[in-house]
């Protein structure tokens, strides 16, 4: 492993292997030189604490995919933990019914299989750059169905009045029933007020909608609307003076025209 000097010797002049390095950041007993090291050389306890992060990174996989394991990686791990044989594949424990908090229990002499393939992994990914790919396992997954969007009954461009925005409303078909969305750009209300939409007719007639959340109205109006009368859309500033009329404040203004219902 190589690593820059750090400017602080540490004792007996040389880092920590790989080895050392990933079996400190497991947690496993260190040896008082491993110790007296690291509480003197800034470099190499950097190394182990990105061993750490990766170690903590993989065991929060619900699965990771095999690792090539280059020649003689198992033998450094063996001869660094004393076990002679090669680490075997994990079984899966079984889920308890009942998560009970967890125990203190000893370190085992032997250290298991799935400590050492962790090692390895670790090993590797200091040679070679990677882990390897994150597999989740979640079994088979059946499709959801995607509803299609509502059918556009009727839109409509809101020209700029008395401000310099812009807006559109769109008139779809949902359930049964109309529903109104607006959209405004750089349409600023008044210093102590809102922005409300409405719907007017040729005639003077008006139905107050509501206000503008941010720059956008959605709304389901209600069943005995005739928008052929009503088909022109309305969005106008209004103070919070308790009337409900409109303010003739008017900043945006457009015809909703017809559209084809269609998915």
């Amino acid at each position: 492993m190589d690593r820059p000097e750090d400017g602080g010797a540490a004792s007996g002049g040389e880092h920590l292997s790989d080895e050392e390095a990933v079996l400190t950041a497991l947690g496993e007993p260190a040896p008082a030189r491993v110790a007296d090291h690291l509480a003197a050389c800034a470099a190499c306890r950097d190394e182990v604490d990105r061993y750490a992060r990766t170690a903590t990174a993989a065991r929060s996989t619900e699965r990771v995919a095999p690792v090539p394991v280059p020649a003689g990686t198992w033998e450094a791990v063996a001869r660094e933990t004393g076990v002679r044989s090669h680490p075997q594949r994990p079984v899966p424990a079984p889920v308890p019914d009942a998560v009970l908090p967890p125990q203190p229990r000893p370190l085992p002499a032997a250290r298991p299989a799935r400590w050492l393939a962790l090692a390895a992994a670790l090993l590797v990914g200091a040679g070679a750059g990677a882990l390897g790919v994150r597999a989740w396992d979640r079994g088979a997954v059946d499709p959801v169905a995607v509803p299609p969007p509502a059918p556009l009954v009727a839109s409509a461009v809101l020209d700029p009045l008395d401000s310099d925005g812009t807006g559109i409303a769109d008139v779809h078909e949902v359930d049964g029933h109309h529903q109104l969305v607006v959209r405004v750009s750089g349409v600023a209300p008044a210093a102590d007020g809102v922005l409300e939409a409405w719907l007017l007719d040729a005639d003077g007639g008006l139905i107050a909608l509501g206000p503008l959340v941010g720059e956008e109205f959605t709304a389901v109006l209600p069943a005995d609307v005739d928008l052929e009368r009503f088909s022109t859309v309305d969005v106008s500033r209004e103070p919070l003076d308790g009337d409900p009329g409109h303010s003739s404040d008017s900043v945006l203004r457009g015809q909703l025209s017809p559209r084809a219902e269609s998915a």
